[in-house]
């Protein structure tokens, strides 16, 4: 992925709790389903150790919102830069609805101690405000992710999210490989020891000026296709769509510029 193509962001799933200890879906909302890995761009949103040493600055904005949930809508903002050897990334992103709120501010630290490898450390904060059932919930959590290039050719990386959250913690593993300069094959899975793990497959093609990706989920049964055009102005616009039998379709629209 030549850092000026993609950023490509569906959604993995939502639903929000009722419970403010339990409103770790509406953070899913939040979040795309992008690689683990970053092959060509960025992907700190999703492992903080995703760093890539050709996107040595950025910012990536952009907005969803399910079709059969209304009043339902989820923005985002961050911006990552490198500083020395340390690639760092702040975020700040949000779900709405009349009902409750989220929102969370996340930040990333990335640092390459031998060629290959990345290692990286995140902190997030989340509001969940409920006014009229339990007020403001005000939590915090880590994130652990490493990536590692085996060869030309394959991609490993392992993420660890919500630690210091026992009933949300999950781990996520992801292996991807280049069939050729333009065409990757991902595999992967998340599982929370309290729930069944979810398991993703993914190909995603580049093209002059543009790339597609589509991925498909197993456990829930979910589906995601986006489209992603760039510029000679180092933007990259974006639009993408999903489903998942939960709640229907979702529509995505955003840009990145580095």
């Amino acid at each position: 992925m030549s850092r000026s193509l993609i950023l490509i962001f569906f959604l993995f799933g939502y639903q929000i709790e009722a419970r403010p200890q339990l409103f770790s879906g509406a953070q899913k909302f939040l979040l795309p389903t992008n690689l683990l890995n970053a092959l060509d761009q960025n992907q700190q949103q999703l492992n903080p150790a995703a760093s890539h040493s050709k996107a040595q600055k950025g910012f990536q904005i952009y907005a969803s919102a399910p079709f059969q949930i209304p009043n339902l809508n989820g923005a985002h903002f961050s911006y990552f830069y490198r500083y020395k050897q340390i690639a760092i990334y702040h975020e700040l992103s949000g779900v709405m609805h009349p009902a409750s709120q989220l929102f969370q501010t996340a930040h990333a630290l990335a640092l390459t101690p031998y060629p290959g490898l990345r290692i990286g450390l995140g902190l997030q904060l989340q509001l969940l405000t409920q006014p009229s059932f339990y007020g403001n919930v005000l939590v915090g959590s880590a994130r652990l992710g490493c990536q590692y290039q085996l060869n030309k050719q394959q991609y490993l990386a392992l993420v660890i999210n919500e630690i210091g959250r026992p009933a949300q913690q999950q781990i996520s593993l992801e292996h991807v490989l280049s069939l050729d300069e333009h065409l990757y094959f991902a595999q992967g899975f998340s599982w929370n020891p309290q729930f069944k793990p979810s398991a993703y497959l993914a190909i995603i093609q580049k093209l002059k000026g543009a790339k597609l990706q589509f991925t498909c989920g197993l456990f829930p049964q979910s589906f995601a296709f986006s489209v992603a055009v760039s510029t000679k102005q180092k933007f990259t616009w974006l639009i993408g769509q999903t489903w998942q039998s939960s709640h229907g379709l979702s529509f995505q629209i955003g840009f990145n510029f580095r």
